[in-house]
This record gives structure tokens, C-alpha cells and sequence, in this order.
């Protein structure tokens, strides 16, 4: 648990028992039968969902998660939170590893390309990893995953005894979604002995199939808003800018009010299957000794960021997502919290660490937000980083700003550099930088005039680079790929530890 003022000690000390408490099992009972569920949903953006706001009413104007509110107020939810990555593989890696999903991806060959996805995304072994950490501590461990391509060529099945990767369809036809999935877990938890503690990760895609599955009863819960009467074009670019791809069209022409709402009754739906999920924990005598985290793994745009029902921006929009954590009956701090502590998707790892009991864990990027829920506890984090999605470059996240770093002119989607420039060819490849003021109200996209403050966008640049800057030191020495040409010098590997950004027995 991070430093707090002084005053608050003995504050810190009473919860640090409860987290304790509800973490080891009971010596009298002589078991243990706690529970992990660990719920990353695709696509879920943290202003669509309907959390408390900083006034203690919703923060949304629809009741799309009316599920996950309740989870809040048995909890904490963190207002602040943002993944590491706007896209899936490396945003679901950063959760599972702690770490910043920038190492996932594998040096790129002597050409400067990188290579088929089987071979550009990999968790090295020497990589921190959650489920390896809680196996080793006792856990039964098991993921239930939505999704083909985290799979276990990528690593995504270290550390779990039960691995069930499911494909875009079933035979049938049928998507396998978050109620499959969810009845996935509880045949698993129906099967273990009561006694045991476990650990469960389950991801979902349906927000991402909203737009090519029809659903009459998810596509008209929310009536659509007049104001966003304009239909947007469609492109037969796979990523287009200011047009919908065309693998996202369902053949209809829809308003952008039509496209918000199926998207929001998405969410509904969504939510409406956690609330049965929960359920079934509760009737199983599970729900008291369980701690349930529910995040977003990216978000995706309504054209706020020029991108339409897709997600890859650094923008708000894709990077900012909720997260709420509902700890155990036997932990003691305080409930019904909404943090506006910064957060990164990377400090999950050692959030669920501390709420366990268990200690740090070298080369982990993140840091643990366990006491986040406390009164006047000081911030885990001054900046939060992202990378990735169809822009090379990066983010920086503070309190207060959201800064970019991009160069779209150079991006490997050439038809989103084509739609974003006008041009077929001689793309201007210089970098542009954005900077926007966060608080409530705030446009989460990146469209409009950036703000002119020379001293913030400095700094905050600078901090990004030299973050990047070490992160690929920290890829290549944990990756051994035949291209490499020689081998970490043995000063960066010495900086590299030094900065937690690889374990001492990480290094070649």
C-alpha cells in the first residue's frame, strides 16, 4: 500500500488487516474457498456506462449498467482508469502481466517490419504474470476466453490449469458471448471443491459484434437521440477515417443516434448477464469471499475521434475505460467509493496481489492501487502511458491533461493514412501533438483545437519518451528472437532493473 499522510495511520493499518483478513483463509475453519474473477470486457468506454459521478448521482443519462453500479457500491470505482493499449491483444496482456503491453510486442525483424501476428505478439516466460503468481500461492486457476487470438502460441495460457479459447462462431452459427462464457466459469467452479481458493479470467467481445449481429430487443431498448441525426458514410477500407469499415456495416444505413443506442443497449445486455453471473455466485455461498473486478479493455469511437464503431485512437474515447473492484465481505475499508486517483490497466496485477496478501512482484510496471479507497490517500501514480492501435507514438495521462504524441502519416494501416490526409502517396510523416484539459464535460475525442500550454506539453512529452525509450530496452532483453543482431548492452540491463522494469533474473 502506497505512503499516506501521517495522520492516517492507524486508518491504514485497519484496513490493511481486512485486506489481510480477506485474503487468508480462516485458521479455525482450516480452508480457504476465496475467489479472483477477473471480468475485461472489448470496447467498454468509461462515459457510457452509468457509474456514480463526482456528485454522487449517475454519470451517464442511460441505465446501461445498472449491475455494475450495484458491484460499485459494494466497492470501489476507479473514475481515472486507463488501459495501456487500444487494442486487444496487447490491452488484455497488460492486464495479465502488469506490465506495459510495449514489451509484448517482439522486435521487429532487421527490416523494421513486424511479422505475422503469431510471431509480433508474444508474453515472454520471463514476463511477470497473475494467474502464475496465484497458482503458485495455492490458486486454482482458469481463463475463459472470447476471443481466437489470445491464444496460447502468444503465452496468454501461462499460469492457468483450465484454458478455453472459444472461436468468432460456434457451428451454429451463434457468437459464443458473455453468457456462454459465464456458464463456462460456473461448470468450472460447479466442479472444484468448495475448499479451494481460485482465480477466473474471463473476457468478453460482445460489444464488438453489436454492429454486425442484429438483435431487435439490444438495438431498440434506448431510444436513438435526434440530435445525432447524421449518417455516416461507409468505407470499404478496413480502417477508414471519418467513415464506418465496411466490416463493421450491417448492410443498413443508420444514424449515428441508431449506432449509439444499439451500442448502448449492448451494454445493457452485457450488464444484464453479470447480474445473473453474480447471482449464481451468491446462490452457490460464493459471493462474500469472492473479489469481482470488472474493466474495460478499450473503448471504441462514435466518430468523437474520427473513427466510427471501431476503437485504435489515443484519444479518450479508446484509452479511458471503467474499472470497479468489489472486494470480500471480510475486508474492512470503505465501500461505495469512487477513486479519481489515476489508474493504468497495468496496476491490476499488483492490486489483486496486495488485496491477497501476497508480495510484489519484480519487473511489474505497474503499482498497486489497494489503498486508493482510503481518505485522503496519496495518488499510486503521477503519469499513465498508452501506445499502440493505428498511430504510432503515444499518450500521456495526468490529473489534470491528456497528451498526444502521434504521426498518423506513418502508420501501417495505409488506408487510414489515405482517408486522414487525402493523399494516395507522399504522406507527411511529422509528428503531431495534442493536448486537452480532463475533468467533467470534457470531450473525450481529438478533433478539436489542442491546448497551447508549451511548459505541460513538454513535460509530458519528455516523459513519454523516455518511458518508450526504456520499455524497448526492456523488449529486447526479455525477447529472444533469431533477427536480434547482439545482445543488451550490460548497463542498460543494470538501468532496466534498476527502473522495475525487468527482474533481476529476467536478465539473458
Amino acid at each position: 500500500m502506497r505512503a499516506l499522510h501521517s495522520s492516517l495511520g492507524w486508518l491504514v493499518v485497519a484496513v490493511l488487516l481486512g485486506f489481510l483478513a480477506a485474503c487468508f483463509p480462516d485458521t479455525g475453519r482450516g480452508r480457504g474457498g476465496r475467489g479472483v474473477l477477473v471480468i475485461a470486457i472489448d470496447g467498454l468506454r468509461a462515459d457510457h456506462v452509468n457509474l456514480p459521478g463526482p456528485d454522487g448521482g449517475p454519470n451517464y443519462d442511460r441505465q446501461t449498467t445498472p449491475s455494475l453500479a450495484a458491484l460499485a457500491r459494494s466497492g470501489v470505482a476507479f473514475a481515472q482508469c486507463f488501459t495501456a493499449a487500444p487494442e486487444r491483444i496487447p490491452a488484455h496482456a497488460a492486464i495479465l502481466s502488469g506490465c506495459d503491453p510495449r514489451v509484448v510486442r517482439r522486435p521487429p525483424a532487421p527490416s523494421g517490419e513486424f511479422l505475422a501476428l503469431a510471431r509480433e505478439w508474444r508474453l515472454p516466460a520471463t514476463l511477470p504474470s497473475l494467474a502464475r503468481e496465484l497458482l503458485a500461492a495455492g490458486f486454482r486457476t482458469a481463463a475463459f476466453v472470447d476471443d481466437p487470438n489470445l491464444d496460447e502460441r502468444l503465452g496468454f495460457a501461462s499460469g492457468f490449469e483450465t484454458f478455453q479459447r472459444f472461436p468468432q462462431q460456434q457451428a451454429d452459427g451463434v457468437a459464443e458471448g458473455i453468457a456462454s462464457i459465464s456458464e463456462r466459469l460456473v461448470g468450472w467452479l460447479r466442479e472444484m471443491n468448495s475448499d479451494r481458493d481460485w482465480f477466473a479470467y474471463i473476457t468478453a467481445k460482445d460489444l464488438e459484434r453489436v454492429w454486425m449481429q442484429r438483435d431487435p430487443v439490444r438495438d431498440t431498448y434506448f431510444e436513438p437521440r435526434p440530435e445525432l441525426s447524421a449518417v455516416p458514410p461507409v468505407s470499404s477500407a478496413r480502417y477508414p477515417y471519418f467513415a464506418i469499415p465496411v466490416d463493421h456495416w450491417d448492410g443498413g444505413l443508420h444514424t449515428l443516434g441508431e449506432h449509439e443506442a444499439r451500442y448502448d443497449g449492448g451494454i445493457r445486455q452485457v450488464d444484464a448477464v453479470l447480474q445473473r453471473l453474480f447471482r449464481q455466485l451468491q446462490e452457490r455461498g460464493m459471493w462474500e469471499t469472492t473479489t469481482v473486478i470488472v474493466v474495460g479493455t478499450y473503448g471504441v469511437g462514435l466518430g468523437e475521434n474520427g473513427l466510427y464503431l471501431m476503437s485504435g485512437s489515443l484519444a479518450d474515447v479508446d484509452l479511458h475505460v471503467p474499472c470497479v473492484v468489489k472486494p470480500p465481505a471480510s475486508w474492512t475499508g470503505p465501500r461505495g467509493v469512487r477513486s479519481e486517483h489515476l489508474m493504468s490497466t497495468i496496476d491490476l496485477m499488483p492490486t489483486v496481489l496486495e488485496l491477497c496478501g501476497l508480495p510484489p512482484v519484480p519487473g511489474v510496471h505497474g503499482v498497486s492501487q489497494a489503498g486508493a479507497a482510503l481518505p485522503g490517500a496519496v495518488p499510486a501514480r503521477r503519469y499513465a502511458f498508452a501506445s499502440g492501435g493505428v498511430v504510432p507514438g503515444f499518450a500521456v495521462r495526468t490529473a489534470e491533461y491528456s497528451f498526444q504524441r502521434t504521426r498518423p502519416g506513418a502508420s501501417s494501416k495505409r488506408d487510414f493514412v489515405t482517408t486522414w490526409s487525402g493523399l494516395r502517396h507522399g504522406f507527411e510523416q511529422s509528428a503531431r501533438e495534442f493536448l486537452s484539459r480532463r475533468g467533467p464535460g470534457a470531450d473525450p475525442g481529438d478533433l478539436g483545437p489542442s491546448l497551447d500550454l508549451p511548459e505541460v506539453v513538454a513535460e509530458l512529452r519528455a516523459a513519454g519518451e523516455d518511458w518508450y525509450l526504456w520499455l524497448d530496452h526492456a523488449r529486447d532483453a526479455l525477447h529472444e528472437v533469431p533477427w536480434m543482431e547482439r545482445p543488451v548492452e550490460p548497463e542498460v540491463l543494470e538501468e532496466l532493473v534498476r527502473r522495475g522494469l525487468i527482474a533481476p533474473e529476467a536478465r539473458p
